[in-house]
């Protein structure tokens, strides 16, 4: 989907929803709502099933989207993110629904070039990302490659995170509780990041990023780098499995 004057995917007030193999972009430039590539907007509770991942945003490509417009509310840009989740908890706009009661899981995403941040989460408990590759995200906005802010229950597993430099990497941060942050590769920046446990913090050298070309190199630190994980993917963006069952981080196993 592309050239979209407002959001390009937008899931609200939804439930069991898989966002999967999507190219998203340039999106965005015309609206004066908040907007971005992808959005995931106050899950509801289809049933009373709790637990388990009801919500997927899968091997989805999300570049350049952004915005020309003010938002109405705030007269400034805003948003204009890759990927969102925003508000599983339900308090926003005077919402009445309750929290979600699922999980959501964010998977082997790629999210470039955005004028907001490649993938964002603001007031959402449950969400896990695993295997995204995030780069030069933030042109124009000072947010982050990966944000994570007000939430709980919350993991941030094997995603690459690389940011133009004197932009903010990532944040993790707000009132928060069973957090984990691991296996992640962290380069760029301007120095703050939230680099976790098992953290590499280095160049992932990608093949040709001047390209948007973000296979991984051979002498890439991302390789074969990742942890494994229950919610590890078990195919990469382009379909691929890793031949010897290493996993790499970011979105493409080889």
């Amino acid at each position: 989907m592309r050239h979209c004057p407002g959001g390009s995917i937008s899931v609200i007030h939804s439930d069991y929803v898989q966002v999967e193999n999507n190219h998203t972009h340039h999106n965005c430039h015309w609206m004066i709502y908040a907007g971005s590539g992808i959005s995931m907007y106050q899950p509801f509770n289809f049933d009373l099933t709790m637990g388990g991942h009801k919500m997927l945003v899968r091997n989805n490509h999300a570049p350049h989207n952004y915005w020309t417009q003010r938002w109405v509310a705030t007269g400034r840009l805003s948003d204009g993110n890759g990927i969102i989740v925003d508000d599983t908890q339900n308090h926003q706009n005077k919402s009445i629904n309750g929290p979600h009661h699922g999980s959501l899981l964010i998977q082997g995403n790629l999210s470039h070039d955005n004028r907001g941040s490649g993938t964002h989460s603001y007031d959402s408990d449950n969400v896990d990302f695993i295997n995204n590759t995030s780069a030069n995200n933030n042109t124009v906005m000072d947010y982050e490659q990966l944000s994570v802010t007000l939430y709980g229950h919350v993991r941030v597993l094997n995603n690459i995170l690389v940011v133009p430099k004197d932009k903010p990497l990532s944040r993790v941060n707000g009132d928060f509780h069973d957090v984990l942050v691991s296996y992640n590769l962290f380069w760029g920046g301007n120095g703050e990041n939230v680099p976790g446990k098992n953290a590499i913090i280095a160049d992932p050298r990608f093949k040709d990023i001047a390209k948007s070309d973000f296979h991984l190199g051979e002498k890439s630190p991302a390789r074969k780098a990742g942890g494994s994980w229950e919610i590890a993917p078990v195919i990469d963006l382009e379909g691929h499995v890793s031949s010897d069952g290493a996993l790499d981080l970011g979105a493409f196993a080889r």
